[in-house]
């Protein structure tokens, strides 16, 4: 016969497990941007092929309640360089952290 003590820890072992595989599904998506972005293809550099920023002017049309932003970005492509780095750099290291 099970206890209530041996059913409360198995299903701390069930959460535990939920829990380490929502992580690490969830800390690769980020980590797996920047792995893409910057390890495999360098999207980051903005006359090659693939530049991040072009996947960002062509979001403009569709973005709505950040639409000032984006097309502040777009239109000072210094600063949406600078945003591109900073936010890749800031995914990367939160999804190592996360699977961590």
């Amino acid at each position: 016969m099970i206890t209530q003590q041996q059913e409360q820890s198995k299903a701390y072992v069930l959460a535990g497990i939920f829990t380490l595989s929502l992580r690490l599904i969830v800390g690769w998506t980020y980590f797996s941007a920047f792995w893409r972005r910057l390890v495999l293809e360098n999207k980051l550099i903005p006359d090659g092929a693939g530049y991040i920023g072009e996947k960002f002017n062509h979001f403009l049309p569709n973005s709505i309640g950040i639409k000032p932003v984006i097309e502040y970005l777009v239109s000072t492509p210094d600063l949406l360089w600078w945003a591109m780095v900073i936010f890749t750099l800031v995914e990367g290291v939160v999804g190592l952290l996360y699977m961590l």
